[in-house]
């Protein structure tokens, strides 16, 4: 209950007083309450006030301080009543903790443009598929009827070269639209990581160093190799292009545990694998959307903005997890958990001992 005139909290129940950290009796100036309010929802507070001082009926979304989390989303209606006992008129509050709502409205508008981001990048890899054969088969043609000696070999080879890329570039697009079904099998990683450590030797650059380390006790994991190659080489170019002066890159595996895709299942045991570069780091108002499609810190022409996106949904489509921990000038690195998978089915990962 607010006071209008002396613009004070006279009453609030067991809840509110949680939300305003406030014990029973205490009064509080409206004016110090809205302080708390968020910076960005503060105008919209301050306007209601005005409408209730008018007589109207107000309500608005507004975010506070939380205990739990960083802020809490509050809907608050608010009405005038008739004068109390002494005379004073006052205004009702009424609010509602729509935090999970929130964040649930939040997942949707994501799954949905991730979903109309698929759709696109989809359509264009297909446009492109077209154009890419015409191009190849007559590269192709051109390979076969020119002599050895022809000074013009070295454009069509070089003309093939860039067909090859931009089919490479479709595939990812296809991929990552989920338009290109994968093809998962009993895969032994360390094996994967073994025979691509040479080529990505040559794929960072002679100024990088590589090293493998592999210590986890048992590596079988139910994926596409080609998905698996995808994420350590995306993951393996982007640590590249942090170091452009030359740097340190680490690749390492190691035993773990993930959570159950069911709620209430057995964490299952996994296996992280780790790249970690010595490069330039990711600034803290970049990493919250480094994941996000066709975003890019890159300069034109040295980077699509699908790496990552491509990494994090191949871990999701292999029910894994990818962290990533990174400060300005410190490197940065970024940890893929799969789940181990058995013999038995080839993908429900061994269940993890509950301790006694």
């Amino acid at each position: 209950m607010v006071d209008v005139e002396q613009r004070t909290i006279t009453y609030a129940n067991s809840a509110a007083n949680i939300l305003l950290a406030a014990t029973p009796g205490d009064q509080f100036d409206v004016t110090a309450w809205l302080t708390r309010v968020h910076p960005e929802d503060r105008p919209l507070a301050e306007g209601q006030v005005e409408v209730l001082q008018r007589g109207q009926v107000a309500h608005a979304t507004l975010r506070i301080p939380g205990h739990d989390v960083e802020w809490r989303w509050l809907y608050v209606r608010a009405y005038p009543v008739t004068a109390d006992e002494s005379g004073a008129h006052c205004v009702s509050c009424v609010a509602a903790d729509v935090t999970a709502l929130r964040h649930a409205e939040e997942r949707l508008w994501h799954a949905q443009k991730m979903e109309a981001v698929g759709q696109f990048a989809s359509g264009i890899a297909h446009d492109f598929n077209n154009v890419l054969t015409v191009t190849i088969m007559a590269a192709e043609t051109l390979e076969t009827v020119l002599p050895e000696d022809s000074e013009a070999r070295p454009e069509v080879a070089a003309i093939r070269g860039a067909s090859d890329r931009a089919v490479q570039m479709t595939r990812q697009l296809l991929r990552f639209s989920r338009r290109e079904p994968a093809s998962p099998r009993l895969v032994p990683l360390h094996g994967i990581l073994r025979e691509l450590t040479p080529l990505l030797s040559r794929l960072v650059g002679p100024r990088i160093e590589c090293s493998l380390h592999l210590d986890a006790d048992a590596d079988t994991v139910f994926a596409d190799p080609t998905d698996l190659e995808q994420i350590l080489f995306n993951l393996s170019k982007n640590a590249a292009d942090a170091m452009p002066g030359g740097g340190r890159l680490s690749i390492t595996t190691s035993r773990s545990v993930i959570a159950s895709v069911d709620p209430e299942g057995t964490p299952r045991a996994a296996i992280t694998l780790r790249v970690q570069d010595t490069g330039s780091g990711i600034e803290a108002a970049t990493m919250p959307r480094i994941f996000e499609p066709f975003y890019t810190t890159k300069g034109r022409g040295r980077g699509t903005g699908l790496g990552l996106a491509t990494v994090q949904r191949i871990v999701q489509q292999h029910d894994g997890r990818i962290d990533v921990t990174s400060s300005p000038q410190m490197g940065t690195t970024f940890a893929v958990t799969l789940p181990l998978a058995t013999s038995v089915d080839g993908r429900t990962a061994g269940a993890v001992p509950t301790p006694h």
